[in-house]
């Protein structure tokens, strides 16, 4: 290491006060240096020393200086108790004062925070305050420094104490010395785990402290004075310490002296390193200012793949250039050269030369070995001075100008020579143990070779110029020299003779181990010169100091690294020239994995097999390596031609027709053949069979290609392989696995075999080709996969014209039918096309699925007439003379009919306290409650209602609706029947009211809304407990299917041995006296309307006519209720407009009669289907708002 002034200047003397530069700060970015001198401030540029200010605003002496983190500010203080702040162009912005001199001025390096160190306190101020915060010290304070992240401020004290503060001023360690504390400085290293504070004290000493005040380490001394500038140096690895010594030295950051930067001749009071730069700034007592710069030398070894260099000044770090792993050796203190030999390694220190061994283990090591394990072999204490240092295994040379001195490692001198010339260049070059021969580069040009053993040395050449590099090749029989005018000239050792020549070149180096190929450098340029070649040339940086393999060992400025360079160029000129051999041992060197496969290639193509196989080793081609031990073993069987051999390389090698051309020569035409079908090249093996017929199995060769073209996925290809060689069903399938449907199709309009066909239409109709299966399925007589496909296509003409010509089928059409009508919502279909399946059970099955499905989702209507479709698929069942499963019989099966009426009337219900708005009148749900009520919860009649229905809507619903009309007494007796049942919360406020409200009215219901019996003429109340019938008689009332009030209607029966159809043929004779007249019947839409004409002569009161038969029947009384029954004479005398028949559809249900005796002024609608009763306005409506019957859905 070695220092030099770039400038210098002397502050002149002014106002009377020495120009003594107490204080230097640099701005953050270095472009500006303020120096404290005399009274003034001034500020240099950096560069040049130029004097760009030079700023008066103190009365006496500045004493110290600090720039702010931002650069854009810096501050001064001095004697005059003054602290001024100045802008970055010499601009001031503001001053403050303190009662004693400022002794130190510390920016903080994170905020804008400046501490102000004075004889008796410090301050801190910052732009956001309005004033200084002041700290009293216990002691004149004289130097101070923060932490790197700004949160603590060290304070040094003329008693010798530092004091380490927080921001806010509060003391949080001390630390205590012997003499004044004259300057302090904090590591400014990130690596650094703790913060260290370095602290100069006026005992002589340097020390370390951590933050707590804890001392690293022990006192350092600094011979001959007191440190009176202690700043950090290279981002903290170096301590720069100037006092009054005169001097500025160069110190470690663990306290280990290195050497002086500067030598002057006053007391140094600050010495500064520019930021980001190996510059340091000197002020002196005399008010010279100097600006210094750091050379570092590199210090370094190497022998073959062991590169030793310093670090830090006092470390030898040794890095194996292959593996790159490194050891430190710390010696804590400066090395100043460092040698490396095999397994020894030499480091000259200032006092001692210490020798390293490598640690043997089995007390022996190579070359080769890769331990970095050293330990201390022996120590020559004495101070050596010499312009180089080599070590062998049991010798130090020195080299001193034309001296070289061997020691031993006692540090006796051996052996001395004494040389021509000024030594430029030396290199061990190996030998055996105190053998070892040493490469000698003089001056003059001379080349020299010198043995440690040995007094004389040997000249090997006389090169024309100063010597600057030299290498020897590992044979010793080719000598690399690089002169001082950066020509390479590479010489033949034993002659003499100069070889090769080139320029450009300031370093050379042999490959270890390739004795043809020397690497050189220079301008940026690697030149590899191999063999007689011409070089090769590539981009790199730095010196070439070694080669081993592909591994070049460059040194950029002060680093080794070691970067793999490829031999891939002298190897192809190796193979241009066929050197197989040559070409191979470059490759060896290092080449990529492309250059082994070239090699192997070229060598293959020679027949040069055993370079081939190591070729295709090294790239891991187990296929290729496989054939080369093939023709190995057919070489040794001396019993396959060279053709042969040849042919097998060249179809390795991709080509393929002049492989079959050799084969050919060879005579083995089978080998051509099996090498196309190999690689399924069926064309050409095509072609050659077409050359040489008769020799080559063309059924064999079609047969390989199919098998190939359906393992590959090529199944089309394969199938039309397959179907010209007749294996039709393997070819179907193939057709079949790739969705080749029209082939398919081609295929079986071929074939007559109906299992094959059967076939072909099982994989079209997979294949969603419909049409196509069908017309295949004809041809094959399939009729049940016909009739599957039908169903599918939803041709359903075609499947019930098929099911009607094959019967077998026939209950599968049906059956999938009504599947494909319940997906269209029509259900009465689908039950129908069940019936005609054979799948009644099937059918009420799904019947009673749907009215469970409607009672779930509240859809009463809907399960109104689910039941009657129940009620209707019973009655069919019955008249086929079957039944379900559960043996229901046929006059069970109207209780169904029944339900259908309930679930009717309980939909009326529903809406109107469910809905907020209804379109039902009050009165239609009066009398659908009433109904409900007395038919369903009546005590008399059921105990246990039907599912779905809610009891307390029934009542709730009574009460409402008759308290609205007048119904009191009914809506009384829904009150006190809510009473008993659970109703819903909200519900039972209302219910009180009600009850109230109803209470307060009389007891008894409306006139003209209480039931009136058309048989005996009485009226019975509203809300009954023998339900639907009249009080007084018993007569069962018929009520209407959409509003439900009662009907002047009455139901008889026939007389024993008068069937249905005798009864109406009674009923529809001519008009006899006895019958009255009325007006004939109409039919609309397959329903009976009968009324009587409005000019005719009208029955006033059926009940007191004396002349009506059937009248004086009814007024017949018994104790019992019983049916009215008509005879043959009743029938005749009742008008046909009066008689309402219901005759349902099968032939097993009696039918119903009915008649109104009020049919001119009451007109009535019979449903013929499910026989419910409308009034006609009530049907008009009906049929305008549904379009069909309320129960049954039949539309008119």
């Amino acid at each position: 290491m070695r220092s030099a002034a770039i400038w210098q200047d002397r502050v002149p003397e002014r106002d009377g006060v020495p120009s003594t530069v107490y204080d230097i700060a640099f701005r953050p970015d270095g472009s500006q240096m303020v120096v404290a001198a005399g009274t003034r401030v001034v500020v240099y540029e950096t560069n040049e020393g130029d004097v760009v200010h030079s700023l008066k605003g103190h009365k006496d002496a500045v004493y110290c200086v600090s720039y702010s983190r931002d650069g854009e500010r810096f501050a001064s203080g001095g004697a005059d108790k003054t602290v001024i702040i100045w802008k970055a162009s010499g601009e001031g912005l503001l001053k403050y004062t303190h009662n004693d001199s400022i002794q130190a001025l510390e920016y903080n390096p994170m905020t804008q925070q400046l501490a102000s160190v004075t004889a008796s306190d410090f301050g801190l101020w910052s732009p956001e305050q309005k004033s200084v915060v002041k700290h009293k010290l216990p002691a004149r304070g004289l130097c101070a420094s923060w932490t790197n992240d700004g949160q603590y401020l060290a304070v040094g004290l003329f008693d010798g104490q530092v004091i380490v503060f927080d921001k806010q001023g509060t003391e949080k360690a001390k630390m205590t010395r012997s003499a004044p504390i004259w300057s302090l400085n904090w590591n400014p290293s990130k690596e650094e785990r703790k913060e260290v504070l370095a602290v100069g004290c006026w005992d002589g000493t340097l020390s370390f402290y951590q933050r707590n005040g804890q001392q690293v380490g022990s006192d350092r001394t600094v011979t001959g004075g007191d440190p009176c500038s202690v700043s950090y140096f290279s981002s903290g690895e170096y301590l720069v310490v100037g006092g009054t010594t005169k001097q500025v030295t160069l110190w470690t950051s663990e306290g280990v002296h290195l050497s002086p930067v500067f030598e002057g001749d006053e007391w140094v009071w600050s010495c500064k390193q520019r930021p980001n730069s190996n510059f340091v700034a000197v002020g002196t007592n005399s008010g010279s200012v100097v600006m210094m710069q750091l050379l570092f030398n590199t210090v370094h070894g190497l022998f073959q793949d062991r590169y030793a260099y310093r670090e830090k000044m006092t470390d030898v770090v040794v890095q194996h250039m292959v593996t790159e792993n490194k050891v430190r050796i710390r010696t804590r203190d400066y090395v100043k050269r460092i040698a490396v030999y095999r397994d020894r390694l030499a480091v000259q220190l200032p006092d001692r030369v210490t020798v390293y061994e490598i640690a043997r283990k089995d007390g022996f090591v190579d070359d080769d070995d890769e331990s970095l394990e050293y330990r201390v072999l022996k120590k020559i204490k004495r101070s050596i001075e010499c312009n180089l240092l080599v070590v062998t295994s049991w010798h130090i040379i020195l080299c001193l100008d034309r001296k070289l001195q061997c020691l031993n490692f006692k540090g006796e001198l051996e052996r001395e020579w004494v040389l021509d010339s000024v030594i430029r260049y030396i290199k061990v070059v190996g030998g055996p143990p105190r053998r070892e021969g040493l490469l000698v580069g003089l001056k003059d040009g001379q080349v020299c070779k010198i043995f440690v053993d040995n007094p004389f040395p040997t000249r090997l050449v006389r090169h024309g110029s100063c010597i600057r590099c030299l290498d020897l090749s590992a044979t010793r029989r080719k000598l690399a020299v690089v002169d001082d005018k950066n020509n390479m000239v590479l010489y033949d050792v034993f002659s003499g003779q100069q070889i090769f020549k080139d320029t450009g070149a300031n370093s050379v180096a042999f490959n270890s181990v390739y004795e043809d190929m020397v690497c050189y450098s220079g301008k940026d340029i690697l030149s590899i010169r191999t063999s007689n070649f011409p070089p090769h040339r590539d981009r790199l940086q730095g010196f070439v100091v070694g080669v081993r393999g592909s591994k070049v060992f460059c040194l950029q400025q002060v680093a080794m690294k070691t970067v793999d360079v490829p031999q891939s160029a002298a190897m192809y000129r190796f193979l241009e020239k066929s050197d197989i051999s040559s070409a191979y041992q470059v490759a060896t060197l290092g080449v990529t994995d492309h250059d082994w496969r070239s090699l192997g290639e070229a060598a293959l193509k020679k027949l040069d097999l055993e370079t081939a196989r190591r070729a295709f080793i090294r790239v891991r081609d187990v296929q290729t390596v496989n054939l080369i031990r093939r023709l190995v073993a057919m070489r040794a069987s001396r019993q396959v031609p060279e053709q042969a051999l040849s042919a097998e390389v060249m179809a390795n090698a991709g080509r393929f027709d002049d492989a079959s051309k050799l084969f050919v020569q060879a005579d083995r035409l089978a080998n051509a053949v099996d090498m196309f079908t190999e690689l399924h090249m069926y064309d050409e093996a095509k072609k050659l069979a077409d050359q040489y017929p008769g020799k080559i199995d063309l059924q064999d060769l079609l047969r390989r290609q199919a098998t190939w073209a359906e393992e590959g996925g090529d199944r089309a290809a394969a199938a039309r392989l397959w179907s010209m060689m007749g294996d039709v069903q393997r070819a179907i399938r193939l057709m079949a696995e790739e969705g080749l449907a029209d082939d398919i199709l081609d295929v079986s309009r071929n074939i007559e075999d109906k299992g094959t066909l059967a076939v072909c239409a099982k994989h079209l109709r997979r294949m969603n080709k419909s049409e196509a299966a069908v017309e295949v399925a004809l041809r094959c007589g399939d009729w049940q996969l016909l009739t599957e496909l039908y169903i599918e296509m939803d041709r359903w003409d075609d499947a019930f014209a098929l099911a009607r010509t094959h019967t077998e089928v026939s209950a599968m059409v049906y059956e999938q039918h009504s599947q494909h009508l319940v997906l269209q919502d029509k259900f009465e279909e689908a039950m129908h096309a069940l019936i005609s399946a054979g799948r009644g059970d099937q059918a009420l099955a799904m019947l009673n699925r749907l009215e469970e499905a409607a009672l779930t989702e509240t859809r009463f209507a809907d399960a109104a007439h689910f039941n009657y479709l129940r009620f209707d698929q019973y009655a069919r069942l019955a008249s086929q003379g079957r039944s379900d499963n559960s043996g229901l019989q046929l006059e069970d099966s109207m209780g169904y009919l029944q339900r259908a009426k309930i679930y009717s009337a309980f939909s009326l219900v529903y809406d109107f306290m469910s809905q907020p708005f209804s379109t039902t009148s009050q009165e239609s749900v009066l009398q659908a409650a009433l109904f409900l009520a007395n038919q369903v919860f009546c005590k008399a009649t059921v105990d246990t209602p039907l599912e779905g229905l809610r009891q307390s809507f029934v009542w709730f619903s009574i009460a409402r609706v008759g308290e609205r009309l007048g119904c009191f007494k009914a809506a009384r007796s829904a009150c006190d029947k809510l009473r008993t049942l659970r109703v819903p919360p909200q519900w039972r406020s209302k219910l009180e009211t009600l009850t109230m409200r109803v209470r307060g009215r009389p007891f008894q219901d409306r006139e003209d809304l209480q039931p009136l019996c058309p048989r005996c003429g009485k009226v019975s109340s509203l809300v009954r407990t023998n339900g639907e019938f009249c009080v007084a008689c018993g007569q069962p009332f018929v009520r209407s299917a959409s509003t439900f009030d009662i009907l002047p209607v009455t139901e008889f029966v026939l007389e024993s041995g008068i069937n249905d159809e005798a009864a109406e043929k009674l009923v529809m004779e001519e008009p006899s006296s006895t019958r009255v007249s009325g007006s004939p019947a109409r039919a609309a839409g397959g329903l009976q309307s009968m009324t009587f004409d409005d000019d005719g002569p009208q029955q006033q009161s059926a009940v007191a006519s004396d002349g009506d038969p059937f009248a004086s029947q009814m007024r017949i009384r018994s104790a019992e209720w019983s049916p009215l029954v008509a005879n043959r004479g009743i029938l005749k005398a009742l008008p046909p407009s009066e008689v309402l028949v219901w005759r349902p559809g099968p032939s097993a249900v009696r039918a119903r009669f009915f008649r109104n005796p009020l049919a001119g002024d009451v007109g009535l609608v019979m449903c013929r289907t499910c026989g419910s009763i409308y009034r006609e306005e009530e049907w008009e409506r009906c049929i305008l708002e549904y379009g069909h019957c309320i129960i049954c859905h039949t539309a008119p």
